[in-house]
């Protein structure tokens, strides 16, 4: 995955590939971190099939009384045709000042043999569990 901003607190926007072939899938995240906002109206997607979405996630911690939160909006689009499209920012519903929102583009290249990427995650292999024994002294 490219992530685009490393920061305490903004927008992030995540996408599982930053170049594909026509007709493939690619995921959409976006994500605000520690930023008191609602994603208010959700971008217009051109050029591209929603799939799955927008999928809609939350969470937050406190930890030795700091605050934490994070909010998440993910979409599965197919990239009908090709070209270098710029990914839309949300419109936010927030009163908090001198966000910086970050440009993402998204390359999806000719794809005249139909050629299926592969879009699923590596397995990391688990370790197995061995069994000790358990010896009383």
């Amino acid at each position: 995955m490219n992530f685009l901003l490393a920061q305490d607190n903004g927008l992030e926007i995540i996408l599982s590939r930053d170049s594909i072939l026509a007709g493939n899938k690619v995921e959409l995240i976006y994500r605000l971190i520690n930023v008191k906002a609602k994603i208010k109206d959700i971008p217009e997607l051109k050029n591209f099939m929603i799939i799955s979405g927008p999928n809609h996630s939350s969470q937050m911690s406190i930890i030795n009384g700091d605050v934490s939160s994070e909010i998440a909006l993910s979409f599965i689009l197919v990239a009908e045709e090709e070209g270098v499209f710029e990914v839309p920012i949300p419109v936010l519903d927030t009163n908090q000042e001198g966000l910086s929102f970050p440009k993402k583009y998204l390359t999806v290249l000719p794809n005249p043999d139909k050629i299926e990427m592969n879009t699923k995650q590596p397995v990391i292999p688990k370790k197995k569990k061995t069994k000790r024994k358990l010896y009383r002294i």
